[in-house]
């Protein structure tokens, strides 16, 4: 049963992280679209995504099945109503986005209209973006370990006691799983969230200058590159760290921010870039050791 569980998270890691493109992530918000043209591109978007879920989840299954000659019970019903609980929560997004404007809204109407002072709780489109990203990610897992519990009987508790002996267990194909699952999590959602999280640091300002910036000096394919390229060395960087405390070679970590402080040396003139090199650097380098810890005590 607890096979089954990993499966799923695995599954739901590569489907949101690992193969997500952008134009599959713009046409599933459609924010540049109104009225029911934007219903229908979410909608269309958002059932090819979950689509895409349940091909990966039930491929794993098979691979896993096949791979280490076991059979574990996940009728097809059961992938069918974790896609479709998937899609269900994609496309309340729209609706979720509109509850922090909302409550920005009342709570300056409440301090004016108590004359309590001018208190701004406006909250820019980059921390809306965060506060969605976490909120969607948060009822993803709530909603598999509901349909878990509810269709395999799996409790939280027998779900701490496959935890705690987790590192004693003789069941290697468990340990490999658990650690593939650390890995996806600790390299590709890492960076998502750490771009959503750096995102959200910056202001609405800062995004309208920096995008005039990059149309006047022509320079926004170059930009998006760097992105990319950024986006690539953030997983490889948080991969090398976890081999490194794996293989007990700490070391590693000042070898990988001496590379990266030398590649990015040029801009440290620039203190909002120095303000984000350290927060997302350090929630990197904190994502990528706990993953290590965690999976040499596994092994």
């Amino acid at each position: 049963m607890i096979t089954a569980l990993l499966i799923t998270l695995i599954s739901h890691l590569i489907g949101d992280f690992v193969l997500q493109t952008d134009t599959m992530a713009k046409g599933r918000d459609s924010c540049n679209y109104v009225g029911i043209t934007r219903i229908k591109r979410s909608i269309f978007y958002n059932l090819i995504h979950g689509i895409i879920h349940g091909l990966i989840l039930l491929i794993l299954i098979v691979f896993v099945s096949y791979f280490t000659e076991t059979y574990f019970y996940f009728p097809i019903s059961l992938i069918a109503l974790i896609t479709f609980i998937h899609v269900m929560i994609d496309l309340l997004k729209p609706i979720i986005r509109g509850f922090p404007l909302k409550i920005s809204s009342l709570a300056n109407l409440v301090f004016k209209d108590l004359k309590l002072g001018s208190c701004n709780f406006n909250i820019s489109k980059n921390k809306i973006n965060f506060i969605i990203f976490l909120t969607d990610q948060l009822l993803h897992l709530i909603a598999i370990f509901i349909i878990f519990k509810l269709t395999l009987g799996i409790a939280p508790d027998s779900l701490y006691d496959f935890i705690v002996s987790l590192p004693s267990t003789t069941n290697i194909h468990d340990k490999i799983l658990v650690i593939v699952l650390i890995l996806f999590f600790s390299t590709f959602g890492a960076a998502y969230f750490s771009k959503s999280l750096l995102d959200s640091i910056k202001s609405d300002s800062d995004n309208i200058k920096n995008d005039m910036l990059l149309i006047l000096s022509s320079k926004k394919l170059c930009s998006e590159e760097a992105k990319k390229g950024g986006f690539l060395i953030g997983i490889l960087e948080r991969l090398f760290i976890i081999l490194g405390i794996v293989m007990s070679h700490p070391s590693v970590i000042a070898i990988v921010l001496t590379v990266k402080s030398i590649a990015r040396y040029k801009k440290f003139d620039n203190d909002s870039f120095v303000e984000y090199y350290i927060i997302g650097t350090f929630f990197s380098f904190v994502i990528a050791i706990l993953g290590g810890v965690v999976i040499a005590k596994i092994l």
